[in-house]
C-alpha cells in the first residue's frame, strides 16, 4: 500500500473520529489557531505598551513564537542573576549573548531596528547607568519580557 494512501486514510479517519474524540478534535483545531497560548495572564496595559515596538517589528510567524519562547526561558532565569548581584550592563549583556546562541543568525538584519528597541528596554527598565540591579529592577523587567512573550504570541 502507498504512503499516500495511508496517510490519506489516517485523515479521513482523524476527521471522523474528532467528533467523537475531544482529544482528536483538540489536536486537529490546534493546527488552525492563529496564536499560541504561552502567558495565561494578560499583562497590563503598560507592559503591553512597552513591548509593541518589538512585537510590531517581528512579522513572520515562527519567529514570533521564538522570540516569545526565548522571553520566557529568560524570564524564568531571572531569580538566579539577583542572587548573583548582576549589573544591568551584565544582565543586558547577556541576554543579547543569550538570543545571539538561541536563534544563531537566523533573523541578523531580518528586523531592522530590532536591536534598538530591545535595547529601549533595558533602558526603560534600568536607566542608562550601570549599576547592581535590585530585586524590584529585575522583577519589574521580568514583567516586561513576559509582557513581550504574551504579545508576540497573541
Amino acid at each position: 500500500m502507498d504512503y499516500r494512501m495511508i496517510i490519506g486514510l489516517g485523515i479521513i479517519f482523524a476527521v471522523f473520529v474528532s467528533d467523537h474524540v475531544p482529544s482528536v478534535k483538540n489536536v486537529l483545531s490546534s493546527f488552525t489557531q492563529k496564536s499560541i497560548n504561552l502567558v495565561d495572564e494578560k499583562p497590563s496595559d503598560d507592559i503591553i505598551e512597552k513591548s509593541s515596538k518589538i512585537s510590531e517589528l517581528i512579522t513572520e510567524k515562527p519567529d514570533r513564537i521564538n522570540f516569545a519562547i526565548f522571553n520566557l526561558q529568560f524570564a524564568g532565569r531571572l531569580d538566579g542573576y539577583y542572587q548573583q548581584n548582576i549589573s544591568a550592563q551584565q544582565l543586558a549583556s547577556l541576554y543579547g549573548a543569550s538570543l545571539s546562541e538561541y536563534f544563531k543568525d537566523s533573523i541578523d538584519g531580518k528586523y531592522i531596528g530590532l536591536d534598538t528597541q530591545v535595547k529601549q528596554i533595558f533602558v526603560d527598565s534600568f536607566g542608562t547607568l550601570d549599576h547592581i540591579l535590585s530585586e524590584q529592577e529585575i522583577s519589574s523587567f521580568r514583567e516586561v519580557i513576559i509582557g513581550l512573550a504574551w504579545k508576540l504570541s497573541n
